[in-house]
């Protein structure tokens, strides 16, 4: 099945270490990622290279589920993970200081699971894909600013 891939920045009124110490701990994800209903079994509390959890994430009424692991940190500047089972998908986040707060962009690239292509077409599913990618860091940004 061939990848899709989104992203999204956003500029946070927050230093890009209180950033990145949130965004980048996976217990934290599910406050503003939607549809990830949790993340549990983490391997350590540390978000270091090799840290794994389990992931629950809801996608047109399908309940997916899988293992997700951390590929790459570089403290206060990226955070790369990977994620297999009901979902394959790659995901980094970047964070860099600009204009007295934080740029932060994620980016996905993901396949298509074949039973949320049962209820709706890829461009469909891409188009939903990308609008969540901006609520994710819209409720990253009100999480930190509020």
């Amino acid at each position: 099945m061939a990848k899709s891939k989104t992203s999204a920045t956003i500029q946070i009124q927050a230093p890009v270490e209180e950033v990145f110490k949130f965004a980048a701990t996976p217990k934290h994800t599910p406050m503003f990622v939607p549809n990830l209903a949790e993340n549990s079994g983490f391997s350590t509390d540390e978000t270091a290279v090799g840290q794994t959890w389990d992931w629950r994430f809801t996608m047109l009424g399908v309940d997916l589920t899988g293992k997700a692991e951390t590929t790459a940190v570089e403290p206060n500047k990226s955070w790369s993970l990977k994620s297999s089972g009901g979902a394959a998908s790659e995901w980094t986040y970047t964070y860099e200081a600009a204009g007295g707060g934080t740029q932060v962009t994620v980016t996905c690239e993901y396949e298509i699971p074949a039973g949320v292509l049962k209820k709706a077409a890829a461009p469909a599913v891409e188009a939903m894909n990308a609008k969540l990618a901006v609520a994710a860091l819209d409720n990253l940004k009100t999480i930190l600013e509020d």
